[in-house]
């Protein structure tokens, strides 16, 4: 049983195109960067003493990205019309395109990543001390309230685009659907800690697209 699981792993994988398997390699490293990242912060004792106030992570994000690739192997192994774009000459497009936002997503969500520094996490916490508690409006965040999740959305959108499969589509759908409530429980959190400070941050800044909303 081990070995045929095993052997009809490989199959898919040499029955993917070579975008494709790009596409799995970066979000392996997105996933091995953000856990490096995590252990760093813990290690490093940068991490500010806090406390879970609410969940703020649904799991049924990892698994919605799970059933994606599922499906997409399924449709691989069973000669599915997946394809978005079969017209020759426009795929090459489409992969640029692709490549272009997962890239642009990875730099966002890294660059916020940094600038949250020991005040990142996946939950809505509370600060065990006063000095903590602080509103970051600095560096990307001075822009945007939410850019680890417009970075997130454009990978997903990247892995779309790249992976040129329709079957993918779920992923950056749902992805998008989730932050969007995430980021508003972030807001409502940080509407009753910060008051008039919040408000004033909000009038100088988009909510999640540069220049659009």
């Amino acid at each position: 049983m081990r070995e045929e699981l095993l052997n009809f792993v490989l199959e898919t994988y040499k029955s993917a195109t070579i975008p494709l398997r790009f596409a799995y390699a970066f979000w392996a490293g997105f996933f091995f960067l953000y856990w490096y990242a995590q252990l760093h912060d813990r290690y490093s004792k940068l991490i500010k003493e806090r406390t879970l106030k609410v969940k703020n992570f649904p799991k049924v994000l990892l698994v919605f990205g799970i059933f994606s690739a599922f499906l997409h192997h399924a449709g691989i192994w069973w000669d599915w019309p997946t394809h978005i774009i079969i017209v020759q000459g426009k795929n090459v497009t489409f992969f640029v395109l692709g490549f272009v936002f997962m890239a642009a997503g990875l730099f966002m969500v890294s660059w916020a990543r940094a600038v949250l520094d020991g005040y990142w996490g996946p939950n809505i916490y509370e600060y065990k001390h006063p000095e903590d508690n602080i509103l970051i409006c600095n560096g990307i965040y001075s822009y945007i309230r939410h850019p680890v999740y417009f970075g997130q959305a454009l990978m997903a959108l990247g892995t779309l685009f790249f992976s040129n499969s329709w079957i993918f589509f779920i992923f950056p759908f749902f992805i998008i659907i989730i932050n969007l409530f995430r980021a508003k429980n972030e807001e409502k959190d940080l509407q009753e800690r910060f008051s008039t400070k919040f408000i004033t941050y909000k009038r100088t800044t988009d909510f999640m697209v540069p220049w659009v909303v």
